[in-house]
């Protein structure tokens, strides 16, 4: 899945994100890179790398190991230890696994393998690799994105948790429930923005 960047709404365009999803019996693996480009190259070098893998459980994706880097050098990591419902961060700090945990890479993949009718509000437990947060998700309703000049409908659903920003995501059915736009906000309030614009099997 290849992703337009944006900061913001319809802010400036940042570069490109692609995602590539693999599986392999039970097993996952789920990996993005994002970079600058066009005129964004000109002021930041930056290369995001995220990895997940795991597998695919009985509740949907159960992650083993998540890494993000910034530049080539390790940023965060997390080690999901479902046996003995610990998360491994860094700093040997180690918390408490909570059922449905999820890292920042695949969590918009598992609500597109779990979401039903009926969830209307649920918490959602996310780690960055740094710390887990528990995000309220609400399911906003059906909207209507355009795509290639087309209109696709999408399911809407968005996390929040108090002065810690938000995680929202956009499934589309027709799409196999894959998600076509992702959308971030931190702590300070910048948004980053990732709309599909290429799918590729």
């Amino acid at each position: 899945l290849r992703y337009e960047v944006r900061s913001g709404e319809e802010g400036f365009s940042l570069g490109q994100a692609t995602y590539t999803w693999g599986v392999a019996g039970d097993l996952y693996t789920l990996d993005s890179v994002a970079e600058a480009t066009g005129l964004a190259a000109l002021f930041t070098q930056a290369r995001i790398v995220q990895s997940s893998k795991g597998r695919l459980g009985p509740t949907g994706l159960m992650p083993e190991r998540f890494s993000m880097e910034r530049n080539g050098k390790r940023h965060y990591s997390a080690r999901f230890d479902w046996e003995g419902r610990r998360l491994l961060l860094p700093k040997d700090e180690v918390v408490p696994l909570l059922d449905h945990t999820q890292d920042l890479l695949s969590f918009p993949f598992h609500l597109a393998m779990t979401i039903a009718d009926e969830d209307t509000a649920w918490i959602q437990p996310v780690t960055n690799g740094r710390m887990l947060k528990g995000y309220r998700f609400v399911q906003v309703g059906r909207e209507t994105l355009e795509r290639d000049g087309k209109v696709l409908q999408t399911l809407h659903l968005r996390g929040t948790r108090a002065f810690e920003g938000s995680l929202e995501v956009w499934l589309a059915p027709d799409l196999h429930w894959l998600p076509v736009r992702i959308r971030t906000e931190d702590t300070k309030g910048r948004v980053t923005d990732l709309k599909l614009t290429r799918l590729e099997n």
